[in-house]
């Protein structure tokens, strides 16, 4: 009866009371399996300004973190943010891509809906942050060389990639998967938000051919009127 009350009154509040399940918990599942893994170091793939490092230092992790970004505004704050920090370590402003070489960055309104992809209309309609207002070129860089640049032979992985509708493209320039790579987190998109991004089967492919195995899934985005799921986070353990 207390419990039926207290949810009322939170519910009157606008907040949501549940009981606590570990296996709907996204962030402790991810934190747990670093620590069953020995996470030493994350590549921060579409780092922003920050977020993701913040939120790892706020659970705990005391690991190595590289954060790369290509938009320069958000790469400043990325900068500040992590300057007194010495296990995180801001590489230049570059992308990440299949190979190396140079980009155009669409610039949205809301820095972490910029992309190398052009965003669709229907996006927009979801999300009028994601319309652009700029481009700027940037260099594109590969998983491959940010692992060998930064970490050593006692690294023990997380990658996390949040970059758009390019991620495969990233994954496609980390060849070969290195043994210490353990867990890769990562945005999916369930419908085309990036003109020619692909499909979620697809992205979800790559990593399952290479032995990655979903351990945690987070929904992101729903389409306000049909409540489509457009996008969710997964994490894979390899």
């Amino acid at each position: 009866m207390t419990s039926t009350i207290l949810q009322r009154l939170a519910r009157a509040l606008g907040v949501s009371v549940e009981r606590y399940s570990p296996a709907h918990d996204f962030l402790g599942t991810r934190q747990r399996v670093m620590g069953e893994r020995g996470i030493n170091a994350v590549i921060d793939g579409g780092a922003s300004r920050g977020q993701y490092g913040r939120q790892l230092r706020r659970l705990g992790y005391s690991g190595q973190i590289v954060s790369i970004e290509p938009d320069c505004a958000s790469h400043s704050v990325l900068r500040e943010v992590s300057r007194t920090d010495q296990g995180w370590s801001v590489p230049e402003p570059q992308a990440l891509g299949a190979a190396f070489g140079q980009a155009s960055l669409h610039i949205a309104e809301r820095a972490v809906c910029s992309s190398l992809l052009e965003v669709n209309a229907r996006t927009i309609e979801m999300v009028p942050e994601a319309k652009v207002v700029g481009s700027a070129p940037v260099a594109i860089t590969t998983l491959s060389k940010v692992w060998s640049d930064w970490l050593n032979a006692d690294s023990r992985v997380l990658i996390k990639l949040d970059l758009q509708g390019m991620e495969l493209e990233a994954l496609r320039g980390l060849d070969p998967w290195p043994e210490a790579l353990e867990l890769i987190e990562i945005e999916v998109s369930c419908t085309e938000l990036y003109r020619g991004q692909p499909s979620a089967g697809k992205l979800i492919g790559h990593i399952e051919r290479r032995g990655g195995r979903v351990c945690a899934l987070r929904p992101t985005l729903y389409e306000p009127r049909s409540w489509e799921l457009m996008q969710f986070d997964a994490l894979f353990a390899l």
